[in-house]
């Protein structure tokens, strides 16, 4: 299956929330607000733009269906073998880690956090109604 319909596929299969992970996840490859991504396919896009994901660097695509856990659609699509020997994480390390930690933080502890943290945090911040899990969300072709 080439790469478009393997993109169109995971397009499908993923909700809102995977949609807000993936773009987080991405948010230091697009160097964007990433709170105008819309779907999958429009992060595809753009990350296409940036020369990221190919037909031939299918890498990216494998590494955001692992950490945000969709163990089944990447061996529907065949991407749970892709070879990594050769490929440079484009994930940052601390993004992984923000997107684990955010899956396990429920509301009573943001607001414990945001008390916490409320002469560190502009208001606006304060005020947000975070969603766990697909933690922070903020991407337009802006850069």
């Amino acid at each position: 299956v080439d790469l478009k319909r393997k993109l169109l596929k995971v397009d499908q299969a993923l909700n809102r929330d995977d949609t807000k992970a993936l773009a987080f996840l991405c948010k230091d490859i697009l160097k964007c607000d990433i709170n105008l991504v819309e779907s999958p396919i429009d992060l595809f896009q753009r990350l296409e733009e940036k020369d990221v994901l190919s037909e031939d660097q299918p890498y990216l695509l494998a590494d955001l269906l692992r950490v945000i856990e969709h163990f089944q659609l990447l061996r529907e699509l065949d991407l749970n073998t892709v070879e990594f020997s050769n490929f440079k994480c484009l994930l940052l390390s601390y993004r992984k880690l923000l997107y684990e930690l955010s899956k396990d933080i429920g509301q009573k502890e943001l607001k414990n956090i945001k008390f916490i943290l409320t002469k560190d945090l502009k208001r606006s911040a304060l005020e947000l109604n975070v969603h766990t899990p697909t933690g922070p969300s903020e991407c337009s072709t802006e850069e």
